[in-house]
């Protein structure tokens, strides 16, 4: 008599063993579960170790590329400056010598507001009645200048005069650059002529050669003996009259400065 018992229809021996079977392959299948986890892990963790590494490569590239570009911006910015200083250089350049005005329309709030040249020539009212000779080279932007000297010195009290190279014994190509103010030898007008200089200085003019800047006020050259010396460019009036001279030349060009290193 079989006396084994039955489950499911089958006998309990079997489904023991099958159920032994299906526990070795759920371990077998939970073991390669874990390896394939463990395996997925390293990949995705190589993989992020990848993607992180080329993340910040293509951040320190993108980081360069910017420092590049502002540094070329900066050197574009400071190009336009130096250009735009340069632009203003030469428009200065290009501008004629002018005198300041001696006349200025003020406003009721503003009543006392005093010229510009009023303020720059204030130094050569007390020499009202100083005879001025000036003389010009033949030039448009010279003569310009020439005249406005000699307008403000006539609003001052001043007696001006030009003279020619036929007076002086100056030929024009003889007269620097520039505004020279000098006097006949002798001369009791000496503060008047330095007054004038620094009045002409404060306008904005100079005198380049050996001027520092500031229109010259320097007397004719003399000699050791005491005689005056033979100078080409210096006048020798004929007849001698006792005066300011004013030389005016053609307008400084400064000389070009050399391109920076960069």
């Amino acid at each position: 008599m079989n006396d084994q018992s039955i489950l499911w229809g089958s006998s309990v021996d079997l489904w023991d063993v099958w159920g032994f079977r299906l526990m070795i392959a759920g371990a077998i299948i939970g073991a390669a579960a874990l390896v394939v986890s463990l395996a997925s892990s390293i990949i995705l963790y190589n993989v992020a170790n990848v993607a992180q590494a080329d993340l910040v490569t293509k951040t320190q590239s993108a980081n360069f590329r910017t420092q590049l570009l502002e540094k070329e911006i900066g050197d574009t910015k400071l190009k336009a400056e130096e250009l735009r200083a340069e632009n203003l250089a030469l428009q200065k350049l290009m501008q004629p010598r002018r005198l300041g005005q001696l006349v200025v329309l003020t406003s009721l709030d503003e009543p006392d507001v005093r010229p510009a040249g009023e303020l720059q020539f204030e130094g050569i009212k007390k020499f009202a009645g100083a005879p001025l000779l000036i003389q010009v080279v033949p030039d448009f932007e010279a003569q310009t200048l020439a005249r406005d000297v000699a307008f403000v010195a006539r609003a001052f009290g001043w007696n001006p005069q030009f003279m020619s190279e036929a007076q002086s014994r100056v030929p024009p190509h003889l007269i620097e650059e520039g505004v020279f103010v000098t006097w006949t030898r002798g001369s009791k007008f000496v503060d008047a002529a330095y007054a004038l200089a620094e009045g002409l200085t404060n306008a904005g003019l100079a005198s380049p050669q050996g001027g520092g800047g500031r229109v010259m006020a320097q007397g004719l050259t003399v000699l050791p003996s005491g005689g005056p010396a033979d100078w080409p460019g210096e006048p020798k009036l004929d007849p001698s009259i006792d005066a300011v001279i004013v030389l005016i030349g053609m307008k400084p060009i400064p000389a070009a400065k050399a391109p920076s290193a960069r």
